[in-house]
């Protein structure tokens, strides 16, 4: 498989998962608001990945600016959501902050063992 394959995979996967525990232990009331945040953060690590991934025989300098790319459009937009969850529904802002933060942890973990194994050459691109 491809490394982009796995990647996307695997960011479907941690999402997933994190539905269901927001599903299973997150109070009614907050669900709705803490699901659309847990979902924004996947879709802009999707994007991230995207132009990570992307191209063949990509060079150690073109890696690094993809990088600094990917890692500063997801930086502005978990911060603008953050923000955004804060002005729209204060009563739920600790609630849908500390599952943001938890679920972006993850998935940034998770990219970054993806980059160091491309770097290492044991993903294809």
């Amino acid at each position: 498989m491809k490394a982009w394959t796995i990647q996307l995979l695997s960011i479907f996967a941690v999402i997933g998962a994190y539905q269901l525990i927001i599903i299973s232990f997150v109070p009614a009331a907050f669900q709705y608001q803490v699901q659309i945040a847990v979902g924004i953060i996947g879709l802009v690590f999707l994007a991230a990945s995207l132009v990570m991934s992307m191209g063949k025989n990509v060079t150690s300098e073109a890696r690094v600016q993809r990088f600094m790319i990917g890692t500063t459009l997801q930086l502005l937009i978990a911060l603008f959501t953050i923000l955004l969850a804060n002005y729209i529904s204060p009563k739920s802002f600790r609630q849908v902050a500390v599952h943001f933060m938890i679920a972006f942890g993850v998935l940034l973990a998770l990219q970054a063992v993806f980059l160091v194994l491309q770097a290492k050459g044991k993903l294809k691109n």
